[in-house]
């Protein structure tokens, strides 16, 4: 794996005891830290994708839902599991990005590299109504 690609997080630095200044010694060790940690079906690999390389299907409809398919290029669409959906977190982690709603809700098994996602019809203005309302309460 390549280090330049962890990230890393500020170690606090411990203060010198006067016994450790007198005797020239330091008590701060130096260690690096590793990224956070991710999900644990997608700790095979470590894949740097393009955004511009992730498609996204135009919204479409039915009376129930709005549905997008998301079209994952090769190296990623290696790492996805064959047997299972996944949630939020760990189709963000992937680097797929879509406002929020978006349920991974089925496998296309002809085109596993092809993601398929749908959420409530007017998600967006049902989030937006109750964001407002909750505005107006706090007031």
């Amino acid at each position: 794996m390549d280090d330049t690609l962890l990230r890393s997080h500020p170690v606090p630095v411990p203060h010198s005891s006067p016994t450790a200044a007198r005797l020239g010694r330091s008590t701060h060790t130096s260690r690096r830290l590793s990224a956070p940690p991710r999900p644990k079906s997608l700790d095979r690999e470590l894949v740097v994708v393009d955004m511009g390389q992730i498609q996204y299907s135009e919204k479409y409809f039915d009376d129930t839902f709005e549905y997008r398919h998301v079209v994952l290029p090769p190296e990623v669409a290696k790492l996805l599991p064959k047997n299972r959906l996944l949630a939020e977190t760990e189709w963000r982690a992937l680097g797929v990005q879509q406002s929020r709603g978006w349920v991974h809700y089925a496998v296309h098994r002809p085109e596993p590299h092809i993601m398929l996602f749908r959420r409530p019809l007017n998600f967006q203005q049902q989030q937006e109504a109750a964001s407002a309302a909750a505005q107006v309460i706090a007031k």
